[in-house]
């Protein structure tokens, strides 16, 4: 919904608007990376929602290898399936950081992003946005995994069941019998001359 950043570092005034901007989206887990400042951000910003807006902040997974590869290895199937949906209003307010200075625009980020290490001489944005992805990817796949189990346990309650399991056979109108012989209903229109 919205990407950002600030430059002046653990202030009260940038923590308690990192707090109010989850706040207004209506967060209920704040996920910190953990590689940066070895934790000492969650325990800097964990009192501050203790205070004004309660709710999980929890350390997301430990990045390693490089982070160029990593973060594209993260955003290149979503970009290729067309599944990353951004708010208009992040397109806007990146335009303006663009214009003041582009290398801190995650578009830029984007479009300049290659495997070669340092590629990008500000990549806060961009790994932001692949640490959410991420974080997504692992739930929604989580829930696709529940869903998937949930569906063969019913087909196979139904498939067991007594009164309409594998071996029912639904009852209907009884149908017509065709009494259709070798060639079909011409074969026998013309056996029915035959027979005369």
């Amino acid at each position: 919904m919205e990407v950002g950043g600030y430059r002046d570092g653990y202030t009260d005034h940038t923590l308690k608007e990192l707090v109010m901007k989850a706040k207004f989206f209506g967060c209920n887990v704040i996920r910190v990376e953990p590689n940066f400042g070895d934790g000492m951000f969650t325990k800097l910003i964990t009192p501050v929602f203790t205070e004004f807006y309660p709710c999980l902040v929890e350390e997301g997974s430990r990045a390693v290898g490089q982070k160029e590869k990593r973060i594209i290895d993260i955003l290149e199937p979503v970009l290729a399936r067309h599944r990353l949906i951004v708010h208009a209003p992040v397109l806007q307010q990146d335009y303006k950081v663009y214009e003041k200075d582009s290398t801190y625009s995650l578009i830029y980020q984007l479009t300049r992003l290659c495997g070669e290490r340092g590629a990008l001489g500000h990549d806060d944005r961009i790994e932001a946005v692949a640490e959410a992805i991420h974080y997504w990817n692992e739930v929604i796949d989580i829930d696709q995994q529940a869903v998937n189990e949930e569906f063969l346990e019913e087909e196979l309650e139904k498939w067991m069941d007594p009164e309409r399991g594998v071996l029912f056979i639904e009852e209907g109108p009884p149908k017509p019998k065709k009494n259709y012989k070798r060639y079909g209903v011409l074969g026998n229109i013309l056996e029915g001359f035959n027979r005369k």
